[in-house]
């Protein structure tokens, strides 16, 4: 199966922190807890540094509000096409 194409890319957004299928409070909640930590902090979660730049700060926060309150059913319809054997 080919998912998607270079006509119409799938684009997935970033900020489901919790997996819980939107991107909302609890999200930001979980980035907060590491607020400020950097990759030579023990608090630091490189999961949550969204934009890998090995400090989790407003950046990331600002990744994460660009779909703020978004869900799975958010996301435009997707382009699936079977490849024959």
């Amino acid at each position: 199966m080919n998912i998607g194409s270079a006509d119409s890319p799938v684009t997935l957004w970033a900020g489901d922190i919790n997996q819980d299928n939107s991107i909302n409070m609890a999200d930001v909640i979980k980035i907060a807890q590491c607020f400020n930590s950097n990759s030579d902090d023990e608090n630091f979660k490189p999961d949550y540094d969204i934009n890998k730049d090995k400090t989790i700060n407003i950046a990331d926060i600002i990744i994460v509000a660009k779909h703020f309150n978004a869900t799975t059913d958010s996301y435009n319809d997707i382009a699936v096409k079977a490849i024959p054997n």
